[in-house]
Protein backbone atom coordinates (compact mmCIF):
# COMPACT_ATOMS: atom_id res chain seq x y z
CA UNK A 1 0.00 0.00 0.00
CA UNK A 2 1.44 3.58 -0.95
CA UNK A 3 1.84 5.22 2.27
CA UNK A 4 0.91 9.27 1.90
CA UNK A 5 3.89 11.51 3.67
CA UNK A 6 3.08 14.46 6.00
CA UNK A 7 2.93 17.65 5.52
CA UNK A 8 3.62 20.06 8.42
CA UNK A 9 1.68 23.20 8.69
CA UNK A 10 2.09 25.52 11.65
CA UNK A 11 -0.40 27.64 12.60
CA UNK A 12 0.83 30.74 14.61
CA UNK A 13 -0.90 33.59 16.80
CA UNK A 14 -0.19 36.31 19.20
CA UNK A 15 -0.89 33.92 21.77
CA UNK A 16 -0.43 30.06 20.67
CA UNK A 17 1.42 28.03 17.99
CA UNK A 18 -0.18 24.89 17.29
CA UNK A 19 1.17 22.50 14.50
CA UNK A 20 -1.10 19.80 12.74
CA UNK A 21 -0.38 17.17 10.43
CA UNK A 22 -2.12 16.54 6.98
CA UNK A 23 -2.28 13.53 5.12
CA UNK A 24 -1.24 10.91 7.19
CA UNK A 25 -1.88 7.61 6.34
CA UNK A 26 -4.38 5.99 9.44
CA UNK A 27 -7.43 8.38 7.55
CA UNK A 28 -8.54 9.03 3.63
CA UNK A 29 -10.48 10.83 1.74
CA UNK A 30 -13.96 12.24 3.59
CA UNK A 31 -12.62 11.72 6.69
CA UNK A 32 -9.51 13.05 6.74
CA UNK A 33 -10.47 16.63 4.88
CA UNK A 34 -13.51 16.74 7.47
CA UNK A 35 -10.78 16.34 10.33
CA UNK A 36 -8.59 19.02 7.63
CA UNK A 37 -11.08 21.65 7.50
CA UNK A 38 -12.08 21.13 11.13
CA UNK A 39 -8.62 22.44 12.09
CA UNK A 40 -8.45 25.09 9.34
CA UNK A 41 -11.55 26.40 10.34
CA UNK A 42 -10.38 27.12 14.09
CA UNK A 43 -7.09 28.49 12.57
CA UNK A 44 -9.37 31.05 10.10
CA UNK A 45 -11.66 31.68 13.44
CA UNK A 46 -8.64 32.69 15.34
CA UNK A 47 -7.24 35.15 12.42
CA UNK A 48 -3.80 32.32 13.17
CA UNK A 49 -0.99 33.38 10.10
CA UNK A 50 0.11 29.85 8.35
CA UNK A 51 3.61 29.18 8.15
CA UNK A 52 4.29 26.74 5.56
CA UNK A 53 6.75 24.30 5.84
CA UNK A 54 6.36 23.53 2.45
CA UNK A 55 6.05 26.62 -0.93
CA UNK A 56 2.97 27.01 -2.10
CA UNK A 57 4.48 26.10 -5.49
CA UNK A 58 5.43 22.83 -4.68
CA UNK A 59 2.10 21.91 -4.05
CA UNK A 60 1.29 18.83 -6.12
CA UNK A 61 -2.39 19.31 -7.90
CA UNK A 62 -5.13 16.95 -6.48
CA UNK A 63 -2.98 16.65 -2.82
CA UNK A 64 -4.51 17.05 0.61
CA UNK A 65 -1.75 20.70 0.97
CA UNK A 66 -3.20 21.76 -2.19
CA UNK A 67 -6.62 21.33 -1.27
CA UNK A 68 -6.08 22.91 1.92
CA UNK A 69 -4.24 26.22 0.11
CA UNK A 70 -7.27 26.53 -1.90
CA UNK A 71 -9.51 26.25 1.35
CA UNK A 72 -7.38 28.95 2.77
CA UNK A 73 -7.25 31.42 0.24
CA UNK A 74 -11.17 30.81 -0.55
CA UNK A 75 -11.74 32.36 3.19
CA UNK A 76 -9.98 35.25 2.08
CA UNK A 77 -6.36 34.07 3.05
CA UNK A 78 -3.86 35.19 0.62
CA UNK A 79 0.13 33.94 0.09
CA UNK A 80 2.90 36.26 1.02
CA UNK A 81 5.37 37.20 -1.61
CA UNK A 82 7.90 34.36 -1.26
CA UNK A 83 5.00 31.79 -0.96
CA UNK A 84 6.15 30.71 2.21
CA UNK A 85 3.02 31.72 4.15
CA UNK A 86 -0.49 32.83 4.03
CA UNK A 87 -1.80 35.77 5.84
CA UNK A 88 -5.45 36.19 7.38
CA UNK A 89 -7.96 38.56 5.42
Amino acid sequence: AKRSWHTWVSAMSRNSCSEYVSGTPYRGGVEQWAANQKFLDRLIQHGDQVILSTPAAEARAGSSFARELEYLQSQGYRLNAEGTALLPP
